[in-house]
């Protein structure tokens, strides 16, 4: 249900031996000035720590100390007092008052991946059950590190939420499907037909090709794929919240405890959110979508070839479905293994110009099925409402 959580962490301890690096602040050369160094945190030791930042970047988890306090002359300086523009709310307050940036971006922060804490990646979805044992886990390593809290008082900054759906074919067969998709008040972003983000600054939906993500991941890192998938078609849809006012708004929570006190609001607000935005369409809207998209393609098409446009309309499709099915050097070593030596050169030539066209006119899509737009959206739909229950 969770993968990635953002808590902002109150009650802290700090040991001086705490495994955490001190970012200082930048030096002005010119007049010596040090600049942007702040408060941070006095360890168990009562040491005043300062500096732009604190940090300690783990396998399983990142904490970040941003400045949000500073050192109080009434205590001699052994105390710190928070900021004015962090004073401490009651939980009706915290659901009423309007947040600056301050409120979101400064004190301690860790950021983990729940599925990942105890497992090598972020594949499964846990339950509520296993998700607190992940959890009590990260409280644990923690401590561990130096940093000492009581986790579950930690104020919710981001979750992310998201369902897999094993699907019956690939990805690529469900780029076409997303390409027509729109989210209100949300701005589009498409990777390579390998990732659809809907976006704004504090939210976003995304739906991508799981499997692929992985093995990118493992490659970079240089490991052995070592994960089994039950399916080779996995499409993960998240729903994310990035900000503590998104998720006061939208979940009426504040605490991490809260949260497992009650987790049926998560899992309906989940569902909800994605219905809205992503499943919003009725199967006679996806007919009337596909069939805009088709339009405007070929109307694109007569604009540039008036004379025999529908031909050169259906070889640039067939050219788009041969490209997407395999790269250009293999259609090659296929030339090379029917074709005389003296044809192959004026062919590679005709097939890279019509590829350059093609990604010139036509926009990126693709269709590896034989499903229509309409089955494929409903297949996705009732998969998602069946995992999503």
């Amino acid at each position: 249900m969770i993968d990635t959580i953002k808590l902002n962490l109150v009650d802290v301890s700090i040991k001086k031996s705490a495994q955490l690096r001190v970012q200082p602040g930048l030096i002005d050369v010119h007049s010596g000035e040090i600049i942007n160094e702040h408060d941070l945190f006095i360890n168990e030791q009562g040491e005043l720590i300062r500096g732009s930042k604190a940090y300690l970047n783990d396998e399983k988890f990142n904490l970040t100390i941003f400045p949000s306090h500073e050192a109080d002359p009434d205590a001699g300086y052994h105390r710190l007092r928070k900021k004015k523009l962090l004073k401490v709310f009651t939980r009706d307050e915290l659901l009423e008052e309007d947040f600056d940036d301050n409120y979101e971006s400064n004190g301690i922060f860790v950021q983990a991946s729940i599925p990942r804490l105890r497992s090598e990646n972020n594949f499964k979805s846990l339950n509520a059950a296993d998700e607190k044992q992940s959890l009590i886990f990260l409280e644990k390593q923690l401590r561990e590190a130096g940093i000492k809290c009581n986790i579950w008082n930690s104020e919710l900054s981001r979750i992310d939420s998201f369902a897999n759906l094993k699907t019956d074919y690939s990805f690529y067969s469900y780029t076409p499907l997303f390409n027509l998709m729109q989210c209100s008040r949300k701005k589009a972003v498409e990777w390579n037909g390998e990732t659809y983000l809907w976006k704004n600054g504090s939210q976003q939906l995304m739906c991508y090709d799981k499997e692929l993500e992985i093995e990118n991941k493992i490659k970079r890192k240089n490991k052995e794929h070592k994960i089994k998938f039950a399916s080779g078609n996995i499409v993960r849809i998240e729903n994310r919240y990035l900000k503590k006012r998104k998720i006061r708004d939208n979940l009426e929570l504040i605490k991490l405890g809260d949260l497992y006190k009650n987790y049926d609001v998560l899992k309906d607000d989940f569902k909800n959110e994605i219905s809205r935005n992503i499943f919003k369409y009725e199967l006679p809207d996806i007919d009337l979508l596909t069939n805009d998209s088709i339009k405007n393609e070929m109307l694109i098409i007569k604009n540039i070839y008036s004379r025999n446009w529908f031909q050169k309309y259906l070889m640039l499709k067939g050219v788009q479905s041969i490209i997407k099915a395999t790269d250009i050097n293999s259609i090659f070593e296929v030339f090379e293994s029917i074709e005389s030596r003296s044809g192959i050169g004026m062919k590679k030539s005709r097939l890279k110009k019509m590829i350059s066209e093609m990604k010139m006119i036509l926009p990126e899509n693709n269709q590896c099925s034989y499903k229509t737009n309409r089955e494929l959206y409903n297949e996705l739909k009732t998969k998602f409402f069946k995992e999503a229950a």
